[in-house]
């Protein structure tokens, strides 16, 4: 995807979560027969009773986009996670412009290690307006409907506990 910075404005107010979507809450969407359980062969999944604190990975857009659905909200757009990760001063990261593999949940990073860890648990990765997990953790599905103008792929933001810094960078776009 493009990483050209061009500018957006966003007219109307909007309201965003600012933790991620737990296993927890998932699971009382299974329960509700309106989620999917999540693809248990990817190598990185973190689905397990065991977990309920942890962010649901490996659920593609459209069961993404359905669980907003069904809880009355709606995926970000792009440009909402933007702003919401950004702020006004557009930063690279939530604590600043330069990348620190201690202040997200990262491979490598201690809490974070091989899996995402707790959501909301790292003090760091929170943005000026309290949205948590940005960095690290989990990556973010947005609500656009295609990516670049190809329908068939759909944007995520944000960087997930494997990433390396540069897929770390608020600013950096990307699709599935």
């Amino acid at each position: 995807g493009s990483d050209t910075p061009h500018r957006v404005v966003l007219t109307k107010p909007f309201c965003i979560d600012a933790l991620e979507v737990t296993v927890g809450e998932w699971m009382v969407c299974m329960a509700a027969k309106q989620c999917p359980k999540p693809e248990q062969a990817h190598p990185f999944v973190t689905y397990s009773r065991k977990l309920l604190d942890h962010p649901v990975n490996c659920v593609d857009w459209r069961a993404a986009k359905h669980y907003c659905e069904w809880q009355g909200k709606t995926l970000p757009t792009e440009a909402q996670w933007d702003k919401a990760a950004r702020g006004a001063d557009g930063r690279g990261f939530p604590w600043g412009d330069t990348f620190d593999a201690t202040l997200a949940l990262v491979s490598g990073s201690g809490p974070g290690g091989p899996a995402p860890g707790i959501v909301g648990a790292s003090p760091t990765d929170v943005s000026i307006y309290g949205v948590r997990d940005l960095a690290g953790s989990a990556r973010d599905w947005c609500g656009d409907a295609a990516f670049d103008g190809d329908p068939t792929l759909r944007p995520v933001r944000g960087g997930g506990w494997t990433s390396l810094p540069s897929g770390c960078h608020l600013g950096r776009r990307r699709s599935l």
